[in-house]
């Protein structure tokens, strides 16, 4: 049997290994956030230099345009036919002059104008095959109601084959009044701007040029030019602006820079192994190596915690289901010493208690008895007490022969023990008993006729004897007057479910519902409160017998009669033998 102190003292190896281990792993990831923080900074370094050479191309478009609108803006407001020769001359020298400037910087541009009065201008490079396309363009034809001056749009040469991707700034040509008259047209190939970000594309990673809206106006794939990678709100509330985080669900980090002057968003996603390169598989190791020594002491511990807890947790059950399981005692226990001792003192209180219960059983059904019996003795010489009454009234109102009749009957009942305490008879015998208690009444009251009506599946049923017989006397001396032609009191018994329901009735004058309710409360501290002891002596007893569901109740209309309802226990047969 060993002490819990040694286990105590495996409890802080325990303590101090967890504590090494967290050591182990917060110094991991320290090292892995400041190697993380510098990925970040060099990350989004690296995308504001993507977001400066984007811009390059965003500035030549934007002076391309700004400068055909300043030289001839005048010019395409005034002409007054779609063809002007010279006005188209005019803005090709403007281009070329321009892009002979732009193809110092590598930048390639072609030139759009587009005039509602029909004029059309459009550089020998341009990829539109169709300038018709553009006029029917949904963006083109909401120029029409809206207020910008400005805009880019993604769209391609050929509509239909979706080819010739551009990327193009427009700048709208208005009249003085605000009302749109045309738009110039700059556009720069999506592969230009591809060519900016083309030397950083990482092996399973993404790049995206964003407009505000979240439309794709580059990335390296090329399916998705043009449409909306990101619902720009939720991603800036999600991921900020120039961040750099992972994206455990996608197993990437990404990371994005903001150009507040474009407003273009540039953003960049890295698989994890492509951050860490070749300290990927090391960093593996370690996290694997770091779970797999955390698992083993989770292990030890849990092991450990149920060999202590276990004979603990079986004390515990125990003594949780200490009334149910019937005072069971513990088997021996030598897990540990101070267990042990619980377990022993567990069993000395079981045994004390078990001793002290079978005292108060024997104690209460002492007490029982003895109230029982002393019911007993109270019914017994209220029935000598009425029983003889009528034989004295008889002789006193000179019947003398039925006054001698009377108490043969009587003394032929009086063969039969009536004071035998706790003992049961058949329904049979008791309502016999009755009825021969009833022909003794009709030598004073001539008018009595007793019925019984019992069925024969509750005949055998075992009842206390003499329960019946106080609620009869009841009937004759409290519930008949003089004016009545035939007093009757009719007993009808019939099973329901477990029950044995017997029901008496007569005829007599009834009761109201104070005076029944007066019945229960009786002290017997006057001759009157005497007259109706045996009711409540027959409650008595049914609760004393059979416990609470069963009972004695009275029901009474005034000068309509009395039903009184016994509900037995049917199967109470057993213990009364």
């Amino acid at each position: 049997m060993r002490s819990l102190q040694s286990i105590v003292f495996k409890w802080n190896i325990l303590f101090l290994t967890a504590l090494f281990s967290i050591f182990v792993l917060g110094s991991a990831a320290y090292f892995i956030s400041l190697l993380l923080g510098s990925v970040s900074v060099s990350r989004i370094e690296l995308l504001k230099q993507v977001s400066e050479r984007s811009k390059i191309i965003n500035k030549a478009a934007i002076t391309m345009a700004n400068t055909v609108y300043v030289n001839t803006s005048r010019d395409l407001l005034t002409m007054d036919s779609s063809e002007n020769p010279e006005l188209f001359d005019k803005i090709n020298r403007i281009f070329f002059d321009s892009q002979s400037y732009f193809e110092g910087m590598d930048i390639e541009l072609s030139l759009i104008a587009l005039m509602k009065n029909g004029f059309t201008y459009s550089s020998v490079n341009e990829l539109t095959s169709d300038l018709k396309d553009i006029t029917g363009a949904y963006w083109y034809i909401d120029n029409f109601s809206n207020e910008k001056n400005e805009f880019w749009i993604v769209r391609f040469g050929d509509a239909v084959s979706k080819s010739n991707c551009m990327l193009s700034y427009g700048r709208v040509i208005r009249n003085p009044s605000g009302e749109y008259v045309g738009i110039v047209l700059v556009n720069s190939r999506e592969k230009s701007v591809y060519q900016v970000y083309a030397d950083i594309l990482e092996q399973g990673g993404n790049i995206y040029i964003l407009d505000e809206n979240g439309y794709a106006i580059s990335t390296s794939n090329k399916d998705l030019v043009g449409s909306q990678i990101y619902y720009m709100p939720a991603f800036i509330k999600m991921n900020g602006q120039n961040t750099f985080k992972p994206d455990y669900s996608r197993r990437i980090f990404l990371s994005n820079y903001y150009d507040p002057e474009t407003k273009w968003t540039i953003v960049q996603e890295s698989s994890f192994q492509n951050v860490f390169g070749e300290y990927y598989s090391l960093a593996l190791i370690i996290a694997a190596g770091g779970l797999a020594f955390v698992a083993l002491g989770f292990t030890l511990s849990l092991t450990i915690a149920k060999r202590i807890s276990r004979p603990l947790k079986y004390l515990a059950d125990k003594l949780r289901n200490f009334s149910s399981a019937g005072f069971e005692k513990l088997e021996e226990m030598n897990s540990y010493e101070e267990v042990a001792t619980i377990g022993v003192v567990y069993n000395e209180m079981v045994d004390k208690i078990e001793s002290l219960l079978d005292e108060v059983k024997k104690s209460e059904e002492i007490k029982r008895k003895q109230e029982l019996e002393f019911l007993q003795l109270q019914i017994n010489p209220h029935f000598l007490y009425n029983t003889l009454f009528s034989i004295k009234c008889l002789v006193e109102l000179g019947k003398s022969e039925h006054a001698a009749e009377m108490l043969t009957s009587f003394m032929n009942i009086l063969i039969q023990p009536i004071a035998l305490g706790d003992k049961f008879v058949s329904l049979e015998t008791e309502v016999n008993m009755l009825d021969k208690y009833a022909k003794l009444m009709s030598f004073r009251y001539e008018s009595i006729k007793f019925c019984a009506y019992v069925e024969d599946s509750v005949k055998d049923c075992l009842i206390p004897r003499f329960l019946l017989q106080p609620i009869v006397e009841n009937s004759v001396f409290h519930g008949f007057d003089s004016e009545k032609d035939e007093y009757l009191i009719e007993l009808f018994a019939y099973p329901s479910d477990s029950y044995l329901i017997i029901k008496i009735k007569d005829n007599g004058v009834g009761m109201s519902k104070s005076d029944i309710e007066s019945i229960w409360e009786i002290k017997c501290k006057t001759a009157d409160d005497v007259n109706h002891i045996g009711l409540m002596n027959v409650r008595s007893r049914i609760k004393n017998i059979y416990g609470e569901n069963c009972e004695l109740n009275i029901s009474s209309v005034k000068g309509e009669g009395l039903e009184a309802e016994l509900i037995l226990d049917r199967n109470y047969e057993e213990e009364a033998k």
